[in-house]
């Protein structure tokens, strides 16, 4: 008659008892304390708000970036008259807060390197957004 088995594929007791200790090990070792290791249960959630937050970054990023192209020499003349309407219009595309302007705009005057380059421009006014 046939006679049963075990394949060589199937998960012996010793292996299922392995895995099952390890999966509860990983998964308390997260806690509610403060730490600087998150809660390995929420990785995935944490993976969905990062891609999330990243988007929307890129995107305004983008926006910031096509307009610093496009105004490029009118925001380098109006950076060291110490503001303008293309200045504003390019920290309300980037979410600079508005009390941080003023102080934002006699920097970015004192700093010869932005007269070049439109990446440091853009950089410039996404480093200091919300």
């Amino acid at each position: 008659m046939l006679e049963m088995r075990l394949t060589v594929n199937r998960p012996r007791p010793l292996n299922l008892a392995l895995f099952g200790f390890l999966a509860f090990a990983v998964l308390g070792c997260g806690s509610t304390a403060p730490s600087h290791v998150p809660n390995p249960v929420l990785f995935p959630v944490y993976a969905a708000g990062n891609a999330i937050h990243n988007a929307r970054y890129n995107k305004r990023r983008a926006v910031v970036k096509a307009h610093v192209k496009k105004t490029f020499d009118l925001l380098i003349a109006e950076i060291q008259a110490g503001g303008g309407p293309n200045l504003e219009l390019g920290y309300d595309l980037a979410a600079v807060p508005v009390p941080k302007r003023p102080a934002l705009t006699a920097m970015l005057s004192q700093d010869p390197n932005l007269r070049r380059d439109i990446e440091a421009v853009t950089v410039s006014l996404m480093v200091h957004s919300d």
